[in-house]
């Protein structure tokens, strides 16, 4: 089968015959041989077209172009690079290759002039090059000599100024894995990268890079949360939270003048024009207003937004990531302090409440720039992806002797209600988004993937049946009564409906599995799985969860009410 798949004299039919029937072999031997068998076909399927000779090549030769100003040549090469990298890194991963890009790097950020510098910009050269760093970087097996102080400070100068978010979350990334590769005591050089991104004025609502500074945050959150449990850490954690989305603190100039919004806020009629405008710096002169928002576009990279909305983006991702790593790491035994009940509770009524506001921010003083349907399309889907994050159902702290699951506790039927309803925005870039969110849950893929701290599990019973509201049809244009006409997803219909029944199979698997152990463990565990276990696990129980969020859809004809036992929901 795989000289099949490799050989491209085979027709396109004989290579998919074959690609079809391998996993049909490898299902008896485990889901840890099928994962090796499916990077094994990738590898064969390549062929000979790809190897680490012609990489290094690829590397040398984007080297040469650089240097010879052709921009055009150097990015053709860096774009096999990165493809190379993105499905195997260890083609990247020898020394000399790791080094020549580490060196190309630099002499990118070294680019003397400033209309050099925007020609860069423009190709997405350090893009490019920071996104391939990142990927390589956890693989490199040659560690040399680590993270050097001026090296250090090359990378934080792109973290904190010069770079894009995206750029500062691949230098972080770089550097913990030059850190971690050399020493297992890095305390230090952790604490020295987030002592400079915490200073008092780069965490600052005035800070133009802020953005960047909140991604490299994120950054460093998913690689160390414990670093957050005390001192800078905690500082960064309460300037995200109560600053940015709360708009608390600051200045005494900037309490006045946010006090001056919120009255203007409320009462937009007494403002004088010139005041409007003053009050509105997150806006660039030559914005449009009210576009759809762009797709396949990083929202922190998005300059189409405004900078407020960009803003509370970066901080609500940053608050999100810190959440799922500590308890991660601490569910894998690690030394990690959890953040405190009230304060998950806190994120997962804030993401909320923003997708019931329609996108518009927690703090009056964001609310005058976040009103174009751009902005609050963005908050919408950032809140909701994050809200699918916290949803993970690895996710469980422990309080007292047993664990307690977040979306279970935290997670409240009308905070499901809302979480569901992005999946018929109104906007299609936002349902996009949200329904690939929901098919990488059920799959067991992108932030829901097996980690080095815990395997990937089933979704719950209650994400299974958002796949409702996926629904569209036979044909592109027919929308379905399933979801009340309410939204068009396209082909994205086809891939939910394969991804949920991909996650029927493994909940079908699993609750085989518990039942079985419970016979075998007696009568009382048996009882125990027929009155307890089943409801969670037997994915028939997924039923019901779907019909309860058609009914109570707005689309839905009703006679008026509130829901009998269930506060908040009409």
């Amino acid at each position: 089968l795989l000289s099949t798949i490799s050989d491209p004299n085979h027709s396109i039919s004989a290579r998919s015959r074959a690609l079809d029937e391998l996993p049909k072999r490898t299902k008896q031997l485990g889901d840890d041989v099928s994962v090796w068998v499916k990077g094994l076909t990738r590898r064969c399927a390549m062929g000979g077209f790809m190897n680490e000779e012609l990489v290094h090549h690829c590397i040398l030769v984007a080297q040469e172009s650089f240097r010879e100003s052709d921009l055009d040549g150097c990015m053709s090469f860096l774009n096999c690079v990165q493809m190379a990298s993105d499905v195997f890194p260890s083609l990247c991963s020898k020394k000399e290759d790791y080094e020549t890009l580490l060196e190309l790097y630099e002499e990118c950020q070294r680019v003397p002039g400033t209309e050099n510098r925007k020609a860069l910009e423009k190709a997405g050269t350090l893009s490019v090059m920071s996104k391939i760093l990142s990927s390589v970087s956890p693989v490199w097996k040659e560690s040399g000599e680590g993270l050097d102080l001026d090296r250090q400070k090359q990378f934080l100068k792109v973290c904190t100024g010069d770079g894009t978010p995206e750029q500062a979350k691949h230098n972080i990334s770089i550097m913990a894995s030059m850190i971690g590769s050399v020493d297992e005591d890095e305390s230090d050089q952790y604490g020295g990268i987030l002592k400079a991104l915490t200073s008092s004025s780069r965490m600052a609502i005035g800070n133009d890079k802020v953005v960047n500074v909140l991604a490299a945050l994120t950054a460093l959150a998913e690689k160390r949360p414990s670093l957050f449990q005390k001192g800078p850490g905690s500082k960064a954690i309460r300037f995200a939270l109560e600053t940015v989305l709360l708009g608390r603190g600051g200045s005494k100039s900037d309490q006045e003048d946010r006090d001056e919004e919120d009255e203007d806020f409320e009462d937009e009629a007494v403002a004088t024009p010139s005041k409007r405008k003053s009050k509105s710096p997150g806006k660039s002169p030559g914005r449009r207003k009210n576009m759809t928002p762009a797709k396949h576009v990083a929202l922190l990279d998005n300059t189409s937004l405004s900078v407020a909305c960009r803003r509370a983006c970066s901080a609500l991702e940053f608050l999100v990531a810190h959440i799922r790593m500590s308890v991660l790491q601490q569910r894998a035994g690690k030394d990690v302090m959890v953040p405190s009940v009230s304060h998950i509770a806190q994120i997962f009524e804030m993401l909320a409440h923003v997708l019931r506001d329609r996108g518009l921010p927690p703090s009056n003083r964001d609310r005058r720039d976040c009103k174009d349907r751009q902005d609050r399309a963005a908050l919408r889907q950032c809140c909701a992806l994050q809200l699918f994050r916290l949803c993970d159902r690895r996710l469980a702290i422990r309080v007292g002797n047993g664990l307690k699951n977040l979306q279970e506790n935290f997670l409240s039927i009308p905070m499901w209600h809302t979480l569901a309803g992005s999946l018929l925005d109104e906007e299609h870039a936002v349902r996009e988004s949200a329904i690939e969110e929901l098919s990488n849950m059920q799959l067991g893929k992108g932030y829901f993937a097996a980690s080095q701290e815990v395997d990937a599990m089933a979704p719950s019973l209650r994400f299974v049946a958002m796949s409702v509201f996926c629904a569209d049809g036979d044909g592109h244009r027919v929308h379905s009564v399933a979801n009340g006409n309410a939204a068009n997803v396209g082909k994205l219909s086809l891939q939910m409906k394969s991804s949920t029944l991909q996650a029927v199979l493994q909940l079908r698997k699993t609750c085989e599995q518990v039942l079985n152990g419970c016979r075998q463990a007696g009568k009382e565990a048996e009882r125990q799985f027929e009155y307890n276990l089943k409801m969670k696990v037997m994915p028939e129980y997924a039923v019901p969860f779907a019909i309860h969020l058609l009914c109570l859809r707005r689309e839905t004809p009703s006679a008026g009410g509130s829901v009998p036992g269930v506060p908040g929901l009409t």
